[in-house]
């Protein structure tokens, strides 16, 4: 085929290439898709794609063309940025490379799962002056590729590195969306738990609705809310959701103020903690009754200076909370601490009614008692002149009747 032609088909292809890939955001499926259009395209033997990982040290492959594609992906196959591949030093240069005999090649990465591969090419994604990856794109033939075919094939590359861009920003939004749209249900959720418990003023009717709601209004596996004992050395479980809470409140479940528990930490510091995958938490507690915890945050129960306890939720998803949600998990804790407080409040005023009633009732008493014996004391005098006088009146009388004889 002659040069000319060559190139005319390779950039027909490339804009075959942008206009398929162009309308996809999801960054998975456009990865493999492209991969599948450059073999199909291009008539190359393999095609894969790799994008840098966090730290900027490897270009780790995202997808890959066939069974070898899948096998690599299997083993999390990745390249050291500059080492010895085509791939790693594309990435390093900014710089397409091209391998017309890959048995020659000195930065060659022989691969067993390619092992009829004998022209490379590996091209860098760039936007800008940002470097996401490389491309690369292997045929059986040697010599399969020519300096004329890096101008045409970086094209493709260089609308690809857009594509892949663009999706991440979609992602990126989707995610931020996502974030706000699950922090407004956050808050509703908080509000529905403050206007559930602020008029319930019985503790033993308080706590346990509160756990409902909690899990009911935030898909949580498990709730349970811990009030500090009168030594304040405990945090003791006052409420738990299902048979789980059940079972740990028969056990009397308590925990250490500060010690090792997320619960004994959150009310000991009055600060929220959250662990996003509890397997690697220090301070978390492994608990039978819940063998399915994969996240967890505690939060204090304050009012003012005083802590009164702290509420812990659960979930079995790891990484289940974000920073965002301690505020508006906060929240839910503020309004349930102020139903807490309001419901001892109204106990330490029923308690003090009961002792003013009883001491009222006392000196009441004490008063009646006192004037009672007063009205006997000054009832008595009258009483006993009475029966004098009834006495000498009788002997008056019988000698009355003595005299009539």
């Amino acid at each position: 085929m002659a040069s000319s032609e060559r190139q005319a088909k390779l950039l027909g292809a490339t804009l075959r290439v942008a206009n398929n890939i162009a309308s996809i955001l999801d960054p998975q499926e456009l990865l493999q898709k492209t991969v599948d259009i450059i073999c199909d395209e291009f008539s190359f033997y393999y095609a894969g794609v790799f994008l840098l990982d966090e730290k900027n040290e490897y270009a780790v492959l995202k997808a890959g063309r066939g069974k070898a594609g899948n096998a690599m992906l299997a083993e999390n196959h990745l390249l050291k940025i500059g080492g010895n591949s085509m791939i790693g030093m594309a990435v390093a240069t900014q710089q397409a490379r091209i391998a017309l005999d890959v048995g020659e090649e000195a930065i060659f990465f022989s691969n067993p799962h390619l092992p009829n591969t004998r022209s490379e090419m590996a091209l860098p994604l760039t936007v800008g002056t940002s470097v996401l990856g490389a491309v690369t794109v292997q045929s059986v033939e040697e010599s399969a590729f020519s300096d004329e075919d890096i101008s045409t094939l970086q094209g493709m590359a260089d609308q690809l590195a857009i594509a892949i861009n663009n999706a991440h920003q979609h992602a990126e939004n989707q995610f931020l969306l996502q974030q706000s749209e699950r922090r407004a249900r956050l808050l509703d959720a908080a509000n529905e738990v403050g206007r559930g418990v602020a008029s319930i003023l019985e503790l033993d009717e308080l706590l346990p609705k509160t756990v409902d709601i909690i899990c009911d209004a935030y898909n949580f596996y498990y709730a349970g809310v811990f009030l500090i004992d009168e030594n304040k050395e405990y945090a003791v479980l006052r409420a738990g959701r299902g048979e789980a809470g059940k079972a740990m409140i028969a056990a009397n479940h308590k925990l250490k103020l500060g010690g090792n528990s997320m619960i004994g930490m959150a009310a000991r510091e009055r600060i929220a903690r959250i662990s996003l995958d509890v397997e690697g938490e220090d301070a978390f507690f492994r608990n039978p009754h819940l063998p399915e915890t994969r996240s967890e945050m505690a939060l204090p129960l304050c009012t003012g200076k005083e802590c009164l306890g702290a509420v812990t939720v659960q979930s079995v998803e790891g990484n289940a909370f974000s920073d965002d949600d301690i505020q508006t998990l906060q929240t839910m804790a503020d309004h349930l601490a102020i139903a807490i407080n309001n419901a001892n409040l109204l106990k330490e005023v029923e308690s003090a009614h009961a002792e003013l009633l009883r001491t009222k009732t006392y000196e009441a008493l004490s008063s009646a008692t006192t004037e009672a014996i007063h009205w006997i004391g000054n009832k008595a005098l009258p009483m006993t002149t009475t029966a004098g006088r009834m006495m000498e009146d009788l002997n008056e009388a019988e000698l009355d009747v003595e005299s009539l004889k």
